[in-house]
């Protein structure tokens, strides 16, 4: 995903300005100032060049402006009035450089005082773009007004500022004034809302990251600001679209997927929400959905360069070689000066071991961009395996020069130090670039085969296992531990590893054994390695049941709910008999809060199987979080039947009994409550709410009785009160109410 941060910028100023209406002008600043310059003129009385100047608005606006970091604020003690108001208004800011001039008008129309504020943003072009507000108020006195638009106008010039340091890649100060901004924004703004100040300083956190000291931090502050902004605007495509980006680099792919899924509901022509969400699913494994998505992309962006260069490293990544190559082609005539697209069609000629060609390509690519660190190093690989040893040299001490934290040029250059039979030299790189990045896979990996081949076999194992931990799973290093253990008669380790080789080969694997292995890593709790099994299964054959199943499950004990039920769906598709597939997605819908879908779904799985005890059992749940306590009642009963003593179906049908009751409570019908908490108690005697909830009926039910007369039967419960309470005061108002119907 090399275009990524340029695609992000290039959204970031071209979409995200849109959105802001006249101070789209911003865009188009081309000149770098040392500093931001702000000039704030008097505000005139009236029209006529003659009145009074007005200090008080200008000295109050200065005084705010002037609390904005990083911002000159000059006074430019004119006023401008009438037609050319606004030309003399820039030329003057022109003179000072500003950035900004700030000017208008203060006069009373009636009994009201009117404040006309004019923005001009400037450039060097005669561009004649500019905002104005305007307040009111009826009373002539009235400071506030002032004070009130004063704030307004360093907040929206905090913002402008911001904007402009953003564009000249000042993102510190760019940084300090959003937030200014964002700390001052008014309740109402005038000019710019406060979800878009905040879209801004995120893209400013974006942007600081490769300057910053802590990446990770800037990154994580770009998505708080970006998530604030959400809150504020949720229905922002351009917030979804740059929280993919923020996740995406975060490595969290499906949160990514989550946020670029929701910029395409908002925005359906955004074709490279769409794209991105190709790459991504690339890298989730998810070949078909990532076609689909970069078809997806083209679709709806038509041809594009970027996109056609993203199919043809997906295509690549998948060994395609053919595909990649004539996607990258059709990259090429789309855009000739597309850098990635020659850095791409570079790869995959070396892949194919044409390398005068992959030269030409990156030769090319560096033509276009001479300070490209990618394509050196790449182009220094290209040179290497041709015997050229000095030019790699030159490319890769090129690519070091640009970015000295450049591991892997370091690694690289090791290498060829090593090919001149300079170990040293190689190690002093290698060790340069695990400085730079302690996590570098490859670099372990080749200082193992180093060691393996100085006949260091111990060591060889310890920088290969390191290898393992920083990446995962990988056949051709458990093959390489195989080796070493081998030649230091460890036989039963080496056997471990190259039979775990021979997992991780999905050439000499089928899809039934890694079913079988993710049964086993479930089993044994490991969800994620049983994750990825299923996965490498689905692979092979994604019309197995047994896997979408078991990617169901896994995916459940992994809180994963909705792509569960996707797979529960798919397996019910290739098997819709098998009860056990309905049962396993009315459990998700349940986790889900969907108790309509779960019903559904346990229905058909009694009915498919009727002495299905656990869906039987499940059903009266789902029916209880509906509160259709009739239903509910009906399946504990039939669960009942199937196991008898199943204390828990016990419990839960006692509860619908006492629920059911509840409800009949409430309707003041007290004959069916008093049937419904009998049953609740002879299910489960020891139901002491059941109990405290009869008794009350039984009460209610002889007060009822008492005032229509009913003197036997309300007599007789207040005696079934007397015999059951322990309530004291219930005891003294049923022995009251006895002696009131004067009760034999």
């Amino acid at each position: 995903m090399q275009t990524k941060n340029r695609i992000l910028q290039a959204f970031i100023i071209m979409l995200a300005l849109v959105l802001i209406g006249v101070i789209a002008i911003l865009v188009y600043i081309n000149w770098q100032p040392s500093n931001i310059v702000i000039a704030v003129a008097y505000f005139s009385e009236g029209q006529s060049p003659a009145t009074p100047k007005d200090l008080i608005v200008s000295n109050t606006i200065i005084g705010q402006v002037k609390k904005i970091e990083g911002v000159s604020v000059v006074p430019l003690q004119k006023v401008f009035v009438g037609d050319k108001a606004s030309e003399e208004a820039r030329r003057e800011g022109n003179k000072e450089k500003a950035t900004l001039v700030v000017w208008g008008d203060r006069s009373l129309v009636g009994p009201y005082i009117r404040i006309i504020v004019h923005f001009e943003i400037l450039d060097q072009t005669t561009r004649t773009d500019s905002l104005t507000i305007e307040r009111i108020s009826d009373n002539p006195a009235d400071l506030s007004i002032t004070s009130s638009l004063a704030n307004d106008i360093a907040y929206f010039s905090a913002f402008t500022t911001g904007l402009v340091n953003y564009r000249n890649e000042k993102y510190d100060l760019a940084i300090k004034e959003l937030i200014f901004a964002r700390d001052n924004a008014p309740a109402a703004p005038d000019t710019v809302s406060k979800d878009m100040v905040l879209f801004q300083l995120g893209n400013a956190y974006f942007a600081s990251r490769k300057t910053s000291a802590n990446p990770k931090t800037a990154l994580a502050q770009a998505i708080q600001a970006w998530q604030e902004a959400l809150v504020i605007a949720p229905k922002n495509a351009n917030l979804h679209f740059n929280l993919g980006m923020g996740y995406y680099y975060q490595v969290d792919r499906e949160q990514a997927i989550h946020h670029w899924q929701q910029t395409v509901s908002l925005d359906p022509t955004q074709a490279g929400a769409y794209s991105n969400m190709g790459v991504a699913y690339s890298e989730l494994g998810k070949p078909d959905l990532a076609w689909q998505m970069f078809q997806r992309a083209l679709q709806v962006g038509g041809e594009n360069a970027d996109t056609r260069v993203k199919l043809c490293d997906f295509y690549r990544n998948q060994g395609d070689l053919d595909n990649a190559l004539a996607e990258c082609q059709t990259a090429v005539s789309l855009e000739p000066r597309n850098v990635a697209a020659h850095n791409s069609l570079g790869r995959i000629y070396a892949q194919q071991r044409k390398l005068p060609e992959a030269v030409a390509e990156y030769k090319q690519a560096l033509d276009i961009d001479p300070k490209n660190t990618v394509v050196h190093n790449n182009l220094g690989m290209v040179y290497q395996q041709q015997g050229d040893f000095k030019n790699a040299v030159a490319e890769f001490e090129k690519a070091i020069k640009l970015d000295p934290k450049y591991a892997s040029a370091y690694f690289n250059l090791g290498l060829v130090y090593s090919a001149q039979g300079r170990p040293a030299a190689a190690t002093t790189q290698w060790q340069k670039a695990i400085g730079i990045k302690d996590d570098n896979l490859d670099v372990y990996y080749t200082r193992g085969m180093i060691y393996y081949r100085q006949n260091k076999f111990s060591e060889a194992i310890v920088q290969w296992q390191e290898a393992l931990r920083l990446g995962g799973e990988n056949a051709a290093i458990y093959i390489n531990l195989g080796d070493s253990y081998a030649a230091l008669g460890r036989l039963e380790e080496a056997t471990q590893a190259y039979k775990r080789a021979e997992v991780l080969n999905p050439n000499s694997i089928s899809a039934q054994a890694h079913c079988n292995l993710a049964r086993i890593y479930y089993q044994a709790g490991q969800y994620e390695e049983a994750r990825q099994e299923y996965q490498n299964c689905l692979e092979i054959d994604s019309n197995l049941v047994e896997a979408q199943e078991g990617m169901g499950r896994t995916l459940s004990q992994l809180g994963e709910l909705s792509e569960a039920v996707d797979h529960f769906s798919q397996a019910i598709v290739l098997d819709p008999n098998r009860a056990q597939l309905y049962f396993y997605r009315g459990n998700a819908y349940m986790e889900l809060k969907r108790p309509v879908d779960a019903v559904t779904d346990y229905q058909r799985a009694v009915t498919l199987k009727t002495d299905f005890l656990e869906a039987m059992f499940n059903l009266g749940n789902a029916y209880m979080g509906l509160e259709q306590y009739p239903q509910a009642i009906d399946a504990y009963s039939r669960t009942l039947t199937i196991q008898p003593n199943m204390l828990e179906a016990q419990n839960n049908l006692a509860i619908a009994y006492n629920n059911y009751g509840n409800v009949y409570f409430k309707q003041e019908n007290w004959d069916m409550a008093i049937a419904e908490y009998q049953s609740a108690l002879q299910t489960k005697p020891e139901f002491d709410a059941a109990r405290d909830n009869m008794i009350a009926a039984y009460f209610k039910r002889g007060v009822t009785s008492a005032g229509l007369g009913r003197k036997g039967i309300a007599c007789s419960d207040f005696r079934k009160v007397l015999d059951l309470s322990r309530n004291a005061d219930l005891l003294k108002n049923a022995q009251d109410a006895m002696r009131a119907l004067q009760c034999p």
